[in-house]
């Protein structure tokens, strides 16, 4: 989804995302969706209205987080779609944002 936000998923993008999937934990539910949406992209809007929740929208924004490359600016065009599609405050990002920092 993110990775994908300039067009093309390359082997590096893949193999980043493969070891933030395993470094976090993922569900393999959860993991299986997400390669399946990185092969047919959905519409941000599309999947921000999957969050149910709170607590979901901001799992979708860490998912997504772990895997862009916030120095490639398509990619960072659609973590900021992201986070006005799911209604995020600026505040929570921040605490979002703390949360993947390494301890």
């Amino acid at each position: 989804m993110a990775a994908n936000a300039d067009g093309h998923i390359d082997a590096l993008a893949r193999t980043r995302i493969s070891q933030q999937f395993d470094r976090v934990g993922l569900e393999h539910d959860v993991a299986t969706f997400v390669q399946a949406t990185l092969k047919n992209p959905i519409d941000i809007r599309q999947l921000a209205a999957k969050a149910d929740s709170a607590e979901a929208a901001a799992e979708m924004y860490l998912v997504s987080r772990l895997v862009i490359d916030t120095t490639n600016a398509d990619e960072k065009r659609y973590l900021d779609k992201l986070v006005d599609a799911l209604g995020l405050e600026p505040e929570l990002v921040i605490q979002l944002e703390q949360q993947l920092q390494p301890a």
